[in-house]
């Protein structure tokens, strides 16, 4: 369809004069040049649900009918979505994604290609959803997801879409690491980028396009490699699944992405002279608060504000409540630890509602899985669901002991770096080496304070997990050959059920913690020092005038050192001097901190008896930790000892630490 405007000036000042100024935003709305046609692809990926706010939580977003006011008061404009949109948040899912793509219709979206996540109602429902955005102008394309019957595109390869008679042709590419429950994809199969990029590049060129855009829900990395392996480059990438936000060009290739979340607004704008050549392109976000000085569109918003009630109306019941914050922060590929790569309490208090609400031996479930955090104050059930979106029901199988080796070994491969397959678990202990090859990095796994034989193919337990992982998914794919007992509930009903009567509709600080379940022999376990309850460091002597730090619950030696003696005021006082955990650098949410303190020795009689100056290592958890203390020396004892304690605040943290002298 051929799309005219006349609207000609270059600025989006002067469009937003009839609503707010919004100069900043898209800086060439058209060319001056008549020869010349400037179009601007507008662009989202990684929504995720996040189309509306709802509630408290994701004030980050700019909201869908700001994007429609853009989209609708922009010269030339092109709005398409690089993947990961229907599915995530309950605006979306309690309807299986059809209120994600009435709103993408109605705020005027053109072109999408689905990411790994939109197949979590599963393909046949993504299918039918494609019907209906196709019927309001919004095309959903993959060039390289195959319908197994028939050896063709499940869904249409390519989009061309007329601007002031310039053809911009659009393909799409979805991630072949597809992480979806397999029964959501059993008549689907995904393909080779390259040799379905060439298909769809091929088409688009007998087609007409004088533009070629790639809409790309895969990995950085291969989009990079990809374009190094394609003679036929598109001219511009629109990328997705990284949440990568911000551009750079790779071999005359411009690569874009706006991050995730509708926190940005991607806009790629195009200019081609009159021989149909390219004579620029950049890239550029509008950003959410640059958008907060626009009004919405009124038709997406009076809809929006529609689905919003219906959905405060399904959800907004507290079902109950939380004494603590539970973070589903992923952690990264740096050193942060979150669900990803390390035992987390979230992580333990969803693995104990399976293992509890199923009546299994044990249980395992993937840190991939937790998509939002737990916060403290009441708990709707939209806030349950938030934290387990994805619909999963619990599956109870039978695993022996060497079974359950291969699953941890299967759950761990990836450290150090992030996974979501990474196993939060309940009922038993592993001990892993981080350093060790993929599958050869589990040491030993307890159950009941009984190290089980990795040979042993006899014995049985109850496993409780969730039905992506029981069908293989993340790799899982021992989990596929077990046999099943039982197929129960959702997950977020299993949680909603062991927080009211297993807990009494409370979680509290015991509730929820880090108890060494998974612990790393290299840097220890999270165990001693987790930042949702309160943990006394106590250094203990042994024998030799030797002083250690112990973890609580495994009875990891976190520090150590000799005891030693300082003259202060010409009095001999012992103390035990903390000195740094080496591998502290591994983990960012835990560090040792060495400080001076210059202490004024004085009798209960405030009689002054001198200053002295002492080096201490403390251990901190949290981002923004507070020191109080105060320390006043008592003669009573010949200052032959003294207590000096430290009371930690921050992150949600409580944790004393204490120095004994």
């Amino acid at each position: 369809m051929k799309r005219r405007t006349s609207i000609t000036s270059r600025t989006l000042a002067l469009i937003f004069s009839l609503i707010l100024a919004l100069s900043v935003l898209v800086p060439m709305a058209a060319s001056a040049n008549p020869a010349e046609v400037t179009i601007n692809i507008l662009h989202t990926n990684d929504v995720h649900g996040r189309f509306y706010q709802v509630d408290g939580n994701n004030a980050g977003m700019m909201g869908i009918d700001k994007i429609a006011a853009i989209k609708s008061n922009t010269p030339n404009a092109i709005l398409v979505d690089a993947g990961d949109a229907i599915h995530g948040l309950p605006i979306v899912n309690m309807n299986q994604g059809l209120n994600a793509i009435e709103l993408m219709v109605a705020a005027g979206y053109d072109v999408m290609t689905p990411g790994n996540h939109d197949f979590n109602y599963g393909s046949l429902r993504l299918m039918e959803l494609a019907g209906i955005a196709a019927a309001g102008g919004l095309d959903i394309i993959s060039s390289n997801v195959i319908d197994k019957a028939t050896g063709q595109t499940f869904l249409p390869s390519t989009k061309i879409v007329e601007i002031e008679g310039i053809n911009v042709g659009f393909f799409g590419l979805t991630t072949l690491d597809a992480v979806i429950l397999p029964s959501h994809i059993e008549n689907v199969e995904f393909s080779a980028y390259k040799e379905n990029a060439e298909l769809a590049i091929a088409e688009l060129r007998e087609g007409g396009a004088d533009v070629i855009i790639a809409l790309a829900h895969f990995s950085c990395v291969e989009i990079h490699d990809l374009i190094s392996e394609l003679a036929d480059k598109p001219d511009v990438v629109i990328e997705g699944h990284d949440h990568h936000l911000g551009d750079k060009t790779h071999e005359g290739v411009l690569i874009a992405g706006a991050g995730q979340h509708q926190e940005n607004l991607g806009n790629v704008e195009i200019t081609i002279n009159s021989d149909r050549e390219i004579i620029s392109k950049n890239a550029s976000l509008i950003s959410k608060e640059q958008a907060d000085a626009i009004e919405g569109d009124a038709v997406v918003k009076a809809m929006a504000e529609t689905i919003k009630a219906e959905v405060i109306e399904e959800y907004s019941e507290v079902v109950a409540s939380s004494e603590v914050f539970l973070s589903s922060f992923r952690g990264d590929d740096l050193g942060s630890l979150g669900v990803r790569n390390s035992e987390q309490a979230l992580g333990n208090l969803i693995a104990d509602a399976l293992k509890v609400t199923s009546n299994a031996d044990i249980a395992v479930t993937n840190g991939g899985g937790l998509r939002a955090d737990i916060r403290n104050g009441e708990l709707t059930k939209g806030a349950i669901n938030a934290v387990l979106p994805f619909g999963n029901t619990a599956v109870l199988l039978t695993a022996t002991p060497s079974d359950l080796y291969e699953i941890m070994e299967t759950g761990l491969q990836s450290l150090p770096l992030n996974n979501g397959r990474f196993p939060q678990i309940s009922g038993m202990v592993v001990e892993y080496d981080p350093d060790a090859p993929a599958f050869s990095k589990v040491l030993s796994i307890s159950i009941n304070g009984q190290e089980l034989d990795r040979s042993d193919d006899t014995t049985e337990f109850c496993l409780a997990t969730n039905n992506f992982m029981a069908d293989g998914g993340d790799g899982y794919l021992v989990m596929a050959e077990l046999g099943t007992i039982a197929e129960l509930g959702s997950l977020d009903d299993a949680l909603i059920e062991y927080i009211v009567d297993v807990l009494g509709g409370v979680i509290t600080a015991g509730d929820a913690k880090i108890d060494c379940r998974i612990l790393n022999i290299r840097y220890g376990s999270l165990g001693h020092l987790p930042g949702e309850r309160e943990v006394v460091v106590e250094p203990t002597l042994t024998s030799g005038g030797v002083w250690e730090v112990k973890c609580e619950h495994c009875g990891l030696v976190l520090d150590s050192g000799e005891i030693s003696s300082l003259k202060l005021a010409g009095v001999t006082v012992t103390t035990k001097d903390f000195i740094s955990i080496t591998e502290t650098a591994k983990n960012s949410r835990v560090w040792a901190l060495r400080f001076s303190a210059t202490l004024a020795l004085e009798t209960d009689s405030g009689e002054l008896m001198g200053f002295e100056t002492v080096e201490y290592t403390i251990f901190l958890n949290g981002n923004n930790a507070n020191l109080d203390g105060s320390f006043k020396f008592n003669d009573d004892h010949d200052l032959a000892g003294f207590t000096l304690t430290y009371d930690i605040k921050g992150n949600g943290s409580n944790i004393k630490v204490l120095s004994l002298g």
